[in-house]
């Protein structure tokens, strides 16, 4: 009877006891204290339901808001390996840079030892060279004495012939002999001065030469260097950034400094692992939650809809009551 006579009617049993069929000893019920007022006024206008399902869907809106909350925090954490993952990547894209350069670098020392073994033999052969001078300048110095000595010696001869007390009596053959073989030792003695001074000279532009050599090996030298310097910079650098991802993610540990081409490619390796299965944890954890706050809204949905239906219920009893009493 409870039951059959609400559904016939079409309105709430509450309705029934503290609207249609109130007895009047109890109409003046709206006076009464407001925690019983509060409650007649619930059970009329089915509001319980409507502030439970309120409830269960604050409770749900802050647990989610809390779930994506570790979740932003959890996707800051992916990002900020996926950016030093990145990093690593640009790393291991260097390494066959790096891995040229080495190469270079071996190719510069071979070129660097064969510059050295060059510049040895240019210093030998500018030392003989020099050793040579030095004996061209003693030859020169000796040539200019025997000059010197020549025209002292003719000066005391002419004053000596002048001093004869008789002319000479050598015949004037022997004497033109004489003058002739004196002139050929004189001619020859001056071929021989400007042959040395051509070697003087090429001499000087030979060491000249290999001065000028010498000084484009040193500074080959200086070059090579430098980009093999820059190139252990650079392995530096590479060996501390894998060290620093290792550490701050908690990815293992890593073997002792310097880094080996095979251990870079290997460690490389596994960061890019690691990452993938943090995108792949991530992905699940965003399907989750849009499955979690799907669920949520359509049991916000579902609460708002049957709040309205109760709502509009009630308008249309009041609406029936009114036209009852108006009738």
């Amino acid at each position: 009877m409870d039951r059959e006579i609400p559904a016939l009617m079409g309105v709430s049993k509450a309705i029934l006891e503290n609207v249609i069929f109130v007895h009047q000893d109890e109409s003046n019920w709206p006076l009464q204290d407001p925690s019983t007022l509060k409650k007649k006024f619930d059970d009329i206008f089915s509001a319980t339901r409507y502030t439970k399902a309120l409830e269960v869907i604050k409770k749900l809106h802050k647990d989610q808001a809390q779930e994506i909350k570790t979740y932003k925090l959890k996707l800051e954490n992916l990002q900020t390996l996926k950016d030093a993952a990145y990093k690593a990547c640009w790393i291991f894209t260097s390494i066959e840079s790096i891995a040229q350069d080495q190469e270079r670098t071996e190719s510069s020392k071979a070129q660097m030892s064969e510059l050295e073994s060059s510049i040895q033999k240019v210093d030998a052969e500018v030392h003989n060279k020099e050793m040579m001078l030095k004996d061209l300048r003693k030859l020169q110095d000796q040539v200019s004495r025997k000059t010197a000595e020549r025209s002292t010696l003719f000066k005391e001869q002419q004053r000596q012939y002048a001093a004869l007390p008789e002319e000479n009596e050598d015949t004037m053959e022997e004497l033109k002999e004489w003058k002739s073989k004196f002139e050929e030792r004189i001619a020859l003695l001056e071929t021989k001065i400007r042959k040395m001074e051509r070697e003087l000279d090429d001499t000087a532009t030979t060491i000249s030469s290999l001065h000028n050599a010498k000084t484009n090996y040193m500074l080959e030298i200086s070059k090579l260097q430098t980009e093999a310097e820059a190139h252990m910079l650079l392995k530096n650098e590479r060996d501390a950034s894998i060290q620093n991802i290792f550490s701050n993610h908690n990815l293992g540990n890593v073997p002792s400094t310097p880094f080996s081409t095979d251990v870079v490619l290997n460690l490389t390796n596994r960061i890019k692992s690691r990452l993938g299965e943090f995108e792949m944890d991530l992905l699940d954890k965003k399907k989750s939650n849009e499955t979690a706050l799907s669920t949520a809204w359509d049991c916000y949905m579902d609460a708002s809809d049957r709040w309205k239906a109760s709502k509009l219920r009630n308008e249309l009893k009041m609406i029936s009551r009114q036209a009852y009493q108006n009738a």
